[in-house]
């Protein structure tokens, strides 16, 4: 699956750095538990909402991972190839 027009593009670039970041949920999450027993926030309501919304952003995140893996690997490949054409063509 290669981009054909500039929205598809957008939204491939986007998926595709956002499934490179998984880390920096991790840490966000470790950041938001931190402040929370510094601080002594014992407001459960708003722990129990991030998480929820967080661990649903990370099962989004491994399944964007697994159905796209080959696509990824695919436009990786076409970067690369465009990247030595552009270099040829000096």
């Amino acid at each position: 699956m290669l981009p054909i027009n500039k929205f598809d593009k957008c939204l491939f670039i986007f998926l595709y750095n956002f499934s490179r970041r998984v880390k920096i949920y991790v840490y966000i999450l470790a950041i938001y538990i931190t402040i929370n027993i510094y601080f002594g926030i014992n407001d459960s309501d708003i722990i129990i909402i991030f998480g929820l919304i967080f661990f649903v952003i990370m099962i989004l995140t491994s399944n964007v991972n697994d159905k796209l893996k080959k696509e990824f690997d695919r436009y990786k490949k076409y970067l690369k190839i465009k990247r030595i054409r552009s270099y040829k063509g000096l």
